[in-house]
């Protein structure tokens, strides 16, 4: 499976790498799991050199459809996706506006849309939806972690485990 360059749609300044940043902590949480799918994760500087090769830019690369995108790059199912808001307010901005203001207008937040398409018929496999609003002093990075995670936990390629390790361990 390949994990595609993510439209940004993102209309905030800190928004610019919101497509890569968010991609590359999907991707590497899921590698970080590896052994627990049916299907290998293709290693996105792979999939980035077969959509070069084939002159397509990631603007280009998002408007294709699942079932291209999984011809295109030699795979059997294809991760794709938009970011809409990435807005990052750390945690010394938040301070300095409750002690400035007494009062914090904006947290951290990532608003995305995420599906996988299989290559067999192009179909929609699995689709989620993220908006995630940072608590007071939170991080937009603490945020683009539990995206990453929460697709890498509802994963549809998973293999079967005993329900004991998956309670315990959350996988």
């Amino acid at each position: 499976m390949a994990i595609v360059p993510l439209a940004n749609l993102s209309i905030e300044p800190e928004g610019i790498r919101a497509r890569e940043v968010v991609r590359d902590a999907i991707y590497y949480e899921m590698a970080r799991h590896q052994d627990d799918y049916t299907v290998e994760i293709q290693d996105i500087a792979k999939t980035d050199k077969i959509l070069c090769k084939h002159d397509l830019s990631e603007k280009e690369a998002s408007r294709f459809s699942g079932g291209e995108l999984c011809r295109i790059l030699g795979v059997d199912a294809v991760l794709k996706g938009s970011v809409f808001k990435y807005l990052s307010k750390g945690a010394l901005e938040q301070v300095a506006e409750k002690v400035v203001f007494d009062t914090v207008t904006t947290v951290s937040e990532i608003k995305a849309s995420l599906a996988i398409y299989d290559a067999a018929d192009g179909e929609l496999v699995w689709q989620q939806d993220f908006e995630q609003k940072g608590e007071r002093l939170s991080t937009v990075d603490e945020l683009r972690k539990n995206v990453a995670w929460s697709v890498a936990r509802s994963f549809p390629y998973r293999k079967k485990k005993l329900g004991i390790f998956r309670e315990a361990t959350g996988f």
